[in-house]
């Protein structure tokens, strides 16, 4: 019996943390631009209507912490991680820039005219600079395909924090939601 209460007693005791405290995690999300006070535009109850489709995620970024290339080996911030999902996040960041920037469309959840699926292929940091890799396209609500292309930007980052990352992060999707706004003003989508 002594032998087994020593064991435990053994074990339990590997389990206290005496004198350290343990690294608190810490929670991020992407800035967009109702971060920044910009209003959602006013528009019409007849403007045509977007949504954006659940993003889609390569399979290395579908975790919880913020991750960094150091050439073909991927590092995951143990204590860096992000304050939702980070495709629901994606999501949300480009939904409040675009409601932002389009005044010939209006921002909807679901049930709407034409509808926005984003492919995110790399969000990332390495040698020095944060990247946005992504494709997407445009169907109307019959599921035509109307628009496609694709969007690949690194900014540079002033130092090695998970703020400044997360930052940039913000300034790509930013540029994105920006080039998309331009592209799509110039298609003059119209409901059928």
């Amino acid at each position: 019996m002594r032998p087994l209460l020593f064991l435990l007693l053994l074990g339990l005791a590997g389990c206290v943390n005496i004198g350290q405290g343990t690294t608190p995690s810490r929670h991020y999300l992407i800035p967009s631009l109702a971060d920044k006070s910009l209003q959602a535009l006013q528009r019409p109850a007849t403007t045509p209507s977007l949504s954006l489709a659940p993003v889609t995620l390569a399979g290395y970024l579908d975790r919880p912490q913020l991750v960094r290339r150091r050439g073909n080996r991927l590092e995951m911030a143990p204590f860096d991680r992000w304050g939702e999902p980070l495709d629901e996040q994606v999501r949300r960041v480009i939904g409040e820039n675009l409601d932002r920037l389009l005044s010939g469309l209006q921002w909807k959840q679901r049930d709407s005219d034409y509808r926005l699926a984003i492919d995110l292929q790399r969000l990332d940091a390495a040698s020095g600079q944060a990247r946005l890799q992504l494709s997407w396209l445009l169907e109307d609500r019959s599921g035509k395909l109307l628009a496609q292309g694709s969007f690949d930007k690194r900014e540079p980052l002033t130092d090695d924090s998970a703020e400044t990352l997360v930052a940039r992060y913000g300034s790509l999707l930013e540029m994105f939601s920006r080039d998309l706004a331009r592209q799509l003003a110039q298609r003059h989508f119209q409901p059928e």
